[in-house]
């Protein structure tokens, strides 16, 4: 599988999206072929800027991508856009949001299930961390980095149903730049 490396416009970081991912030509930096997630992980991480750790991060209506940020509290309120609040998934990882996403009305970004059913959904950017014993960030592990970046990587939208309440359906990247291009947001 072939992998672009990109400039987030957003982050002001290189990041990396899949080959099939919504990448204008203007933003490409350059390729980087691999066979597997293993070796894009081992490529990234040797390429890692000092003092940067390597996330999974989730933009609304877009694709999931891997992309450094500094492990500080500066850095993880300019990534989200506000004050940060830290939400753990896993024993091994935490989402990073903006703790007031939805009280300022940030658009949906990623639900979040326990056992097939919604419990929460995040609004504005947010970051998966690793997190090591003394409560510290750092970067996942290639296998949980895997994980996170396939289970979180297709953009996601949110209906109503009069049964079920709030659900989450995930879409393609195409039907996602075509609802963000016309700022439709689906909640009915």
């Amino acid at each position: 599988m072939k992998y672009i490396v990109c400039f987030d416009y957003n982050t002001c970081t290189r990041s990396v999206v899949r080959q099939e991912g919504v990448v204008s030509s203007d933003e490409l930096q350059g390729l980087i072929e691999v066979e597997s997630f293993q070796e894009l992980y081992n490529e990234l991480m040797a390429r890692k800027p000092k003092d940067q750790i390597l996330v999974v991060a989730c933009y609304p209506m877009r694709e999931a991508m891997l992309t450094f940020v500094t492990p500080d509290l500066e850095s993880y309120q300019r990534a989200v856009g506000g004050n940060i609040q830290f939400v753990s998934v896993a024993p091994y990882a935490d989402i990073i949001c903006n703790e007031e996403g939805k009280l300022n009305h940030l658009k949906l970004n990623r639900g979040l299930y326990r056992n097939g059913t919604l419990v929460d959904v995040i609004a504005g950017p947010m970051f998966f961390v690793g997190v090591d014993d003394e409560g510290r960030t750092i970067s996942l592990t290639c296998g949980e980095m895997e994980k996170i970046y396939y289970r979180f990587l297709e953009p996601e939208v949110f209906v109503r149903d009069r049964e079920k309440g709030l659900c989450g359906i995930k879409c393609s990247s195409a039907i996602a730049e075509i609802l963000r291009e016309n700022n439709i947001s689906i909640i009915g």
